[in-house]
């Protein structure tokens, strides 16, 4: 079994980000893994809420935080976690991450004791460690790139539990000396241990994350499946902004379908009538694109082979039917909050 994990700790606004990431999973991504969320005693409650109110099962492990440093480690101390021992291949996801195809793939193959993840800057860099190696006698060289540790895929194995446990040790050691906290936390740490233990690959995952800085051009756009928008850090505003206004283009520029066709003969939805909430929506009939709701008259047009862009009363919703087109989950897209409504076929 594989076991994908995120952090939420220190700033609950970041459980919205959370939200985007779980909701890009459910669209985008077959559930073939299972979910794991670390975060504290005070955000417990509010992160079970979200995962009953998408229907994501989520398993959730609290660990201490008393500041933003220990918030930014805690993904190094996944090996706590009582239930670990289940699961083979583990993916770590930074919360500021679009998801925009299946992440399955990303297990598939096999791969060896080291971490992977996607090359950033350079090693000289106090951004990955350059502070802390031993130059030139560690036999690195300035300019190979570091690994980005916003996105990192690794086994479940005694080597990779001794190396957080060498980075912890590090850090522990780091602020009892009282020495200056890195601007990006605990990757600095997790570069110097990784490269210096030669359990690094920054090969591997770069087909499938994209990172999103200060720009929206990629250069792999037509293969990744994680979006990460690293940039800037810390701003959670900025950041959702970015992101919201991403998924929201994701959403509603799905590969169509032939337009010659008509949308009901394409989808099947002639006179067919689902729950919605307390209320309920029903498609018109054959050749038609009007919509019948509890709350008025409106109108469908196709997005793909299984969801279509509704709107009524001003209100503008992305549905994505399963396969059979009796049940569908649906988000709100105007007004941008993204409200989840999930339903069947009455």
């Amino acid at each position: 079994m594989n076991l994908v994990y995120m952090c939420v700790f220190h700033n609950d606004k970041y459980i919205r980000l959370l939200e985007l990431l779980l909701l890009s999973m459910k669209i985008f991504s077959k559930k073939n893994y299972d979910i794991l969320i670390l975060t504290s005693d005070d955000f417990k409650e509010k992160i079970q809420t979200l995962s009953s109110r998408l229907e994501v099962s989520c398993k959730i492990h609290c660990l201490p935080c008393n500041n933003i440093f220990q918030a930014a480690c805690a993904r190094l101390h996944l090996f706590s976690w009582p239930e670990l021992c289940s699961y083979e291949k583990i993916l770590y996801l930074d919360t500021d991450i679009i998801i925009r195809r299946d992440i399955g793939n990303i297990f598939e193959g096999d791969i060896d004791t080291k971490l992977y993840g996607i090359p950033s800057g350079t090693l000289e860099s106090p951004q990955f460690g350059g502070q802390f190696f031993d130059w030139p006698s560690c036999r690195l060289n300035y300019t190979t790139p570091g690994v980005n540790s916003g996105t990192l895929l690794f086994l479940n194995c005694e080597e990779i539990r001794l190396l957080f446990e060498r980075i912890n040790t590090h850090i522990d050691l780091h602020v009892s000396s009282g020495l200056k906290i890195p601007t990006v936390m605990d990757q600095p740490f997790i570069n110097y241990h990784a490269f210096t233990s030669n359990m690094c690959n920054t090969i591997l995952m770069k087909p499938y994350v994209s990172l999103y800085e200060d720009t929206l051009n990629v250069d792999n756009e037509d293969t990744a499946s994680i979006c990460h928008f690293s940039y800037p850090i810390g701003n959670f505003e900025h950041k959702y902004t970015r992101m919201s206004n991403f998924f929201k283009t994701l959403l509603t520029s799905l590969s169509s379908i032939d337009s010659s066709l008509a949308p009901d003969s394409q989808m099947n939805l002639c006179g067919r009538k689902y729950y919605w909430g307390m209320g309920y929506i029903q498609f018109g009939k054959i050749n038609d694109t009007e919509l019948t709701t509890t709350w008025g008259k409106g109108t469908w047009t196709v997005l793909d082979s299984h969801t279509i862009s509704a709107i009524w009363n001003g209100y503008s919703h992305v549905v994505k039917f399963n396969s059979e087109f009796t049940e569908y989950i649906s988000l709100r897209i105007y007004p941008l909050d993204f409200d989840c409504v999930m339903g069947k076929l009455v």
